[in-house]
C-alpha cells in the first residue's frame, strides 16, 4: 500500500524474468525434440548396417551425438532485459492503466458483475494488448536483438497479429478471473 508502483516494478521484474528463463527451458526442450524427431527419420530412411572392420563415417556419429551433445544454456542477458522491460514498463504503465480502467469501467457498468468483468476484459484486450506487443517488441528489437527500423516494421507485421490472436483466445478467460478478483484500487 505505501509503494505500489515500486511494488508493481519489483513483482514484474520478477514474473518477466523468471518467465523469460522458463521461455528459454521450452524452446531448448522443442529444440531437442525437433533434433531426435530429424534424427529418427534420418534413421528410419538410411539405415546403416556396422560391417566388421569398417569404421563408419564422422557424419554418422556426428549426427548420432547430435540430440545429446547440446546442453541448456541460459541466455542471461535475454532474461533480465526482459525483467527490466517487466520492471520499467510493464509494472509502472499497467499500475496506472489498470486503475484508469477500473474506474472507467465502473462508470460504464455500475454494480460489477460479470458485465463489469466482461468490460474490462474487452477493453483491456482491445486497447493494451496491442500497446504492450508493440512495446515489447520496440523494447527487444532496441535492446536484445539490434534490429533496425525494418526488422521492427516487419516483427510487427508478423508477430503482432499472432500474438494478438492467441491474447484473444487464451488470456482473455485468465485476464477475466483476474480482473473479477482484484481490487486495483490496492495496487
Amino acid at each position: 500500500e505505501r509503494r505500489p508502483v515500486l511494488t508493481q516494478m519489483t513483482t514484474s521484474a520478477v514474473l518477466w524474468g523468471v518467465g523469460d528463463v522458463l521461455a528459454q527451458r521450452l524452446e531448448y526442450w522443442e529444440l531437442q525434440n525437433e533434433r531426435q524427431k530429424q534424427l529418427t527419420m534420418a534413421a528410419a530412411a538410411h539405415t546403416i548396417k556396422p560391417v566388421k572392420g569398417v569404421p563408419p563415417r564422422a557424419a554418422e556419429v556426428a549426427a548420432s551425438h547430435a540430440s545429446s551433445d547440446r546442453q541448456l544454456v541460459i541466455d542471461w542477458k535475454r532474461a533480465i532485459l526482459t525483467g527490466l522491460f517487466g520492471a520499467l514498463f510493464v509494472g509502472p504503465v499497467g499500475h496506472y492503466w489498470y486503475m484508469a480502467i477500473d474506474k472507467w469501467c465502473n462508470k460504464l457498468v455500475p454494480g460489477g458483475g460479470p458485465v463489469f468483468v466482461a468490460t474490462k476484459v474487452a477493453i483491456d484486450t482491445a486497447a493494451m494488448g496491442p500497446f504492450y506487443v508493440s512495446a515489447f517488441f520496440a523494447w527487444g528489437c532496441a535492446f536484445m536483438d539490434g534490429t533496425s527500423w525494418e526488422g521492427f516494421k516487419r516483427k510487427m507485421q508478423v508477430g503482432c497479429t499472432l500474438l494478438h490472436a492467441c491474447q484473444l483466445a487464451a488470456l482473455s478467460l485468465l485476464s477475466a478471473e483476474v480482473h473479477q478478483m482484484t481490487a486495483w484500487h490496492y495496487l
